[in-house]
């Protein structure tokens, strides 16, 4: 061997032992592109989603979306762990002072947005009352239904993409600084051995997530926020109007119509915020007893403003042509003690179909001596046999048929 090839060993020993002896091991290589490449794909997949019409394939994507969200929080863990169980390298020693600050926050950032988000994006889905699962496997909620913190977390799932979107934009242009420009070997440690494909690569990459970067910042706000309700703020139990014997008044800010239904199995329930009616009710009677209630279809809130936009469409409500649904009653039979059965008719797209209400009633008094009842009862009914969730949406497997209908009404009758 000659002097010259004996240097030319060396200095290929030298570069081995930079890259090898002080760069990251494999698994910690695997952790930092998997899960690029996972993150990569979930912006692309957000990008999409909040692009695309409402439907069974939108939930369906959003699912997957929620299933890779909870894949980077499984495996930010991990990598945590393992980080400081085989430690990192130490910083070389042409780097500057400033540049190991900021690639010490870039770091601590982006293991905040690494659990952060998909643990904001958790927290939205439950306080929403939206399923989350993982590949499958439904994962509990963490949190009741809520509209504040649904859009507490929507903004702060929001706010930690965008800063993220940031922080990845300035993580990749310090390595590529130090690879063309300083000419270190400081993005050498994180590549795998094969370097001669790998810059590449990163490069497709680099454009890839500045064009994924553009057009999210230029995408007009598609995800759900929270719903308008009108909040009612009569409080008064004494009647507004002159009543006739037996004639009851229902009282808005002291009652309630829900309904109850299941999306990919997890339930939600949305509020009737307008409804109204006649009610002539003598339990001692009950012959001369009748009640017709009118409810506001567009006044139905879930907590969600995207699923509320689409209750009045025509595959659903068709709320312009038809705007109300009524329920009529025929006849009311007595059970046991304070037990009751309404027997009636529910009208809903012009479609009436039998319907059973059985309610409990309690009866008390105001100050004023003006009688007071309140009643609570329960029904199914199939949503499909009133054509409410046509075409795309008659498959039950995102949204299922049977609803549940709650009714809590408080009413004020004559002394």
């Amino acid at each position: 061997m000659n002097l010259d090839d004996q240097d030319l060993l060396e200095e290929e020993t030298e570069d081995f032992v930079d890259v090898s002896d002080q760069g990251y091991n494999t698994p910690a290589r695997f952790f930092h592109w998997g899960m690029a490449i996972l993150i990569f794909g979930l912006l692309a997949a957000g990008l999409y989603m909040v692009s695309m019409a409402p439907g069974p394939e939108k939930f369906q994507l959003y699912g997957l979306h929620k299933s890779f969200g909870l894949l980077v929080l499984w495996l930010v863990g991990i990598r945590f762990v393992w980080r400081h169980v085989s430690g990192v390298p130490e910083p070389l020693s042409t780097h500057q002072g400033w540049e190991k600050i900021l690639a010490r926050g870039a770091h601590i950032f982006l293991y905040v947005a690494m659990a952060g988000l998909p643990l904001s994006g958790w927290l939205m889905s439950s306080a929403g009352e939206y399923p989350v699962s993982f590949f499958g496997l439904p994962m509990p909620a963490l949190m009741a239904k809520n509209e504040f913190w649904f859009g507490a977390m929507k903004e702060t799932h929001e706010i930690l993409g965008f800063v993220l979107i940031g922080v990845i934009a300035l993580h990749g242009a310090g390595a590529f600084k130090h690879h063309f420009l300083d000419r270190d070997s400081t993005l050498d440690r994180m590549l795998p051995n094969a370097k001669r494909w790998a810059i590449p690569v990163l490069g497709v990459m680099a454009v890839i997530f500045l064009v994924y970067g553009a057009l999210i910042l230029g995408e007009e706000e598609g995800e759900d926020s929270l719903s308008e309700t009108t909040q009612i703020t009569e409080t008064s139990d004494y009647p507004t109007k002159e009543l006739a014997p037996h004639e009851w008044q229902i009282i808005p800010a002291q009652s309630r119509l829900t309904i109850t239904a299941s999306m990919s199995g997890t339930p939600f329930e949305g509020e009737f915020k307008d409804f109204d009616g006649t009610i002539f009710f003598n339990p001692q009677d009950m012959s001369l007893s009748r009640v017709s209630i009118v409810i506001n279809i567009a006044s139905l809130g879930t907590g969600s403003q995207e699923r509320d936009q689409n209750i009045g469409n025509t595959e659903w409500f068709d709320v312009e042509n038809f705007p109300s649904a009524i329920f009529e009653s025929v006849e009311f039979a007595q059970g046991e003690g304070n037990k009751y059965v309404a027997i009636g008719n529910l009208t809903i797209k012009g479609v009436t179909l039998p319907m059973t209400l059985p309610f409990t009633l309690e009866m008390t008094q105001n100050k004023k001596g003006n009688a007071i009842a309140k009643m609570s009862g329960t029904a199914s009914i199939n949503r499909l046999d009133y054509g409410v969730g046509q075409g795309q949406w008659e498959n039950t497997e995102t949204i299922a048929d049977a609803v549940t209908i709650g009714v809590s009404v408080t009413a004020v009758g004559a002394p």
